[in-house]
């Protein structure tokens, strides 16, 4: 029987990329934009998907798997991030968002990415695939980055 690996989302893999860092969870939680306790539970669901006994563990598996790779500048990086190809500006951006935090205030990374994707013209589905998310999520971002928008102009 021919197991797949396991899906694991953008944030699950960031934070396993970032406790293979060695990065405590507050500095993880930072970086991404998100509270500590989400950081705890992005991991823990990571642990399960893999079918790991504890964090090391995970990352333990994740790197084997290519999951986990390291990155240009020697930190480990989501393989998702490490194969995108230098020249496409949008997923540039979708890498800082996830590994640096770099994300427009008061919203989460994915919620930042999905602006940025939307604005260089990429449609929902695509989005949607590209950050492992539903179609519907994609469009609830997008609307709330509308009324956000629509709520500083008034």
């Amino acid at each position: 029987m021919d197991r797949k690996p396991p899906e694991l989302t953008p944030r699950q893999l960031a934070v396993l990329a970032g406790i293979a860092n060695g990065d405590l969870g507050r500095v993880i939680a930072a970086r991404l934009g998100i509270a500590e306790r989400t950081v705890g539970k992005a991991a823990h669901e990571a642990l399960i998907r893999l079918g790991a006994s504890c964090r090391e563990h995970a990352v333990f598996l994740a790197i084997t798997r290519g999951l986990i790779v390291t990155g240009p500048d020697g930190r480990a990086v989501p393989a998702l991030i490490a194969d995108a190809p230098t020249d496409d500006p949008d997923l540039l951006d979708f890498h800082a968002v996830l590994t640096t935090g770099r994300t427009i205030r008061g919203r989460s990374s994915r919620k930042t990415a999905v602006v940025q994707l939307a604005a260089a013209g990429h449609p929902p589905r695509l989005i949607a695939r590209r950050l492992r998310c539903s179609v519907r999520t994609v469009y609830r971002h997008q609307a709330d980055a509308y009324h956000e928008r629509q709520g500083k102009a008034a």
